[in-house]
């Protein structure tokens, strides 16, 4: 015969939070970073349509980029218990304009380039693994995450063995952070965004001018009045 139990609860919560209270399923963020990096000759890849325009241009300019997807890679750091390396492989969508000789109209292509990034963050330790009846299992490991904000900062051609090539300079606004499954009990709270920043190595002229601009809060927060400066 089974015996039902109760799980002990503690109704002073929310007397003690001073408003109300509820238990909610989260995932809790053990580290997180902010950082702006500056990524100079990104070659973008075209397809055959596209490459036949560049390989006959003159002149590129106007680049914008907009991140398609993220690939990730979390390993343990055999030294450094609760420790890991996030390694990211970023591909952006890459649009600009190109000048054919004699032709004052400029001519769109699209293409794709690709970031490599790598961050180490604290994610704890836990052997314990959550399975759920949607099907959802989550391992020992951490769940990593990142928000990121391209600016194209400019673009040029450049001769390669099989024609031209457009080369992209590229700044990148990006928040890492590592999760883990948890249960908490919260009353209402402000919405933060990463206050650590990362290091940076920009060096050129236009990765100065990116590095000294206002990280964007609101694009990640909206609504947020906080401003993060170097």
């Amino acid at each position: 015969m089974c015996r039902s139990l109760r799980c002990p609860q503690n109704d002073n919560t929310s007397a003690r939070l001073g408003r109300p209270a509820a238990t909610i399923a989260c995932l809790q963020v053990m580290d997180s970073c902010c950082e702006r990096e500056c990524f100079e000759d990104l070659q973008v890849f075209f397809d055959e349509k596209d490459q036949i325009i560049v390989n006959n241009s003159v002149f590129a300019k106007n680049p914008t980029a907009v991140l398609e997807t993220v690939n990730f890679e979390i390993e343990r750091l055999p030294l450094q218990p609760g420790c890991y390396a996030v390694d990211m492989s970023m591909c952006f969508r890459v649009r600009c304009d190109v000048f054919l000789a004699r032709d004052e109209r400029p001519h769109h292509v699209t293409g794709t380039t690709y970031v490599q990034k790598r961050n180490i963050l604290f994610g704890g330790e836990s052997t314990a693994k959550v399975f759920s009846s949607d099907g959802e299992n989550l391992t020992t490991l951490p769940r990593a995450s990142v928000q990121v904000e391209p600016v194209a900062l400019s673009c040029r051609l450049c001769e390669v063995p099989k024609g031209k090539a457009v080369m992209l300079t590229l700044g990148v606004f990006i928040v890492t952070s590592l999760e883990r499954y948890a249960q908490v009990t919260v009353p209402a709270l402000e919405r933060v965004v990463a206050e650590r920043e990362c290091a940076t190595t920009a060096e050129s002229s236009a990765c100065d001018v990116f590095d000294n601009m206002r990280f964007p809060v609101e694009q990640f927060c909206p609504g947020s009045r906080r401003n993060i400066r170097r």
